[in-house]
């Protein structure tokens, strides 16, 4: 292992006994979307208020309660209620919404996703109502600072990159910019799938084959992800049932292109 993995490692479990940083929760499985670049597959789950205060009391330090799963957060019926527990319990809170439900309050950092300002391409990765979905992150715009986080996929283009990039700074918005992953590994069976569209996808963006999102990873450590049903899986990209209870470890994450 390298000097420089070595300072990360300790940084990574320093970090862990001082606080856990992000507690990622799933509030529903349910979305209006079929996103092409999303591992969503089941319609139906809500968490519930008992289970997500658990998830809570469980990491009463941590810094940032983010709300988001293979589910549209926005369609849980009590979201503002989940939000304002958390906030409650002295947490910064963060939702990573598709833009098509309107403001909620109480929330420390809004993201939307939007990988194309075109209504053709918006259709073809599997999302509607794209006037609907701008006019509700002009309106969160208007009202505090917001995100937008543009995923670099295998159904749009670099120029579409540029249109939303531009969108943003016409509202203020910081962007993100992502490139499509790999969700699931080997013996899952859309893996084939899934690597082709995302090798596609970053031949499209000219991302490189070597590049790494994070040096070391902190999920399981200083960063934790929970579903609907309360259970635990080793990070936001292994999201899909077959993981749940599994912990991070070099057969879970073998594979994972972050």
């Amino acid at each position: 292992m390298s000097i420089e993995n070595c300072i990360n490692k300790i940084k990574q479990f320093g970090k862990a006994i001082l606080t856990d940083s992000t507690v990622q929760i799933e509030p529903t499985r349910r979305c209006n979307f079929n996103c092409m670049h999303c591992n969503h597959k089941s319609n139906d789950g809500d968490i519930t208020t008992d289970i997500y205060e658990g998830i809570l009391r469980r990491h009463g330090k941590c810094k940032l309660v983010k709300l988001q799963g293979l589910g549209e957060p926005l369609l849980h019926p009590n979201i503002q209620q989940l939000i304002d527990i958390a906030k409650e319990h002295r947490h910064r809170v963060m939702i990573i919404t598709n833009g098509s439900f309107s403001y909620v309050e109480n929330v420390d950092h809004y993201v939307f996703s939007l990988e194309t300002m075109n209504p053709e391409v918006f259709e073809s990765i599997g999302k509607k109502d794209l006037p609907r979905v701008i006019e509700n992150i002009k309106s969160a715009a208007s009202r505090q600072k917001v995100s937008i986080n543009c995923v670099q996929c295998s159904s749009n283009a670099p120029m579409d990159v540029l249109a939303v990039k531009k969108f943003a700074e016409e509202i203020g918005a910081d962007l993100w910019i992502t490139p499509q992953e790999v969700w699931v590994d080997p013996l899952h069976e859309d893996h084939a799938f899934q690597v082709e569209n995302a090798r596609r996808a970053w031949q499209t963006h000219g991302i490189s084959p070597r590049y790494r999102k994070y040096k070391v990873c902190n999920w399981g450590v200083s960063e934790f992800y929970y579903d609907y049903t309360g259970a635990g899986h080793p990070c936001c990209i292994r999201m899909t049932d077959e993981y749940r209870n599994s912990r991070p470890c070099p057969e879970v994450c073998g594979s994972c292109s972050l």
